[in-house]
């Protein structure tokens, strides 16, 4: 009777000892994956676009992404070079966690949006509004982020992946988006 006690007892501190373990671990990647002292910067001053689109002038995107994160550049529908005026351009910051478009070019951005996944989302210099939903797989997908007020030709999406499930790491990257002029 004892012995058996004993036995339950050590298992009980082993299934303890591992739940503080996991859970410290968990708590040191992410403070560590949100820390922005070590991410790497992206920026792009994107060309004035005279097309009947638009009228704007030159502008500037700046994002911060961790160092494990890559980065391409293409066009939406071609392999040109990325800043044809006459084309949709992106950059695609991608990691484990997600994955995050920018996208500049002469057209509109947009879409349709439920009222009630419009939410606000706070960028580098200001807040704008959003549509946050969560997909068929239980992915956070934050879209339509863009420069709004400012009459640029920009938008910016997001997907954070299974492995960051309420999209911290993804929010903290876009907390980082500045665009310029």
């Amino acid at each position: 009777m004892k012995t058996n006690l004993i036995k339950i007892s050590l298992i009980i501190i082993i299934i303890i000892a591992i739940a503080i373990l996991i859970g410290t671990t968990y708590s040191i990647y992410e403070k560590s994956t949100l820390t922005t002292a070590n991410w790497k910067t992206y920026t792009r001053n994107v060309p004035a676009d005279k097309t009947p689109y638009y009228n704007n002038s030159k502008f500037t995107i700046t994002i911060q992404y961790p160092p494990n994160w890559t980065i391409k550049e293409l066009h939406a529908t071609s392999n040109r070079v990325v800043d044809d005026p006459k084309e949709i351009n992106t950059a695609i910051l991608s990691g484990k966690e997600g994955a995050i478009r920018l996208a500049w070019g002469p057209m509109g951005f947009g879409g349709v949006c439920s009222t009630n996944m419009i939410k606000t989302i706070q960028l580098k210099n200001k807040q704008v509004s959003s549509c946050q939903y969560a997909d068929n797989q239980g992915n956070q997908i934050i879209g339509g982020v863009s420069s709004e007020t400012d009459n640029q030709p920009f938008e910016a999406n997001a997907t954070a992946s299974s492995s960051d499930p309420r999209g911290n790491l993804v929010k903290k990257i876009l907390s980082t988006l500045q665009v310029t002029n």
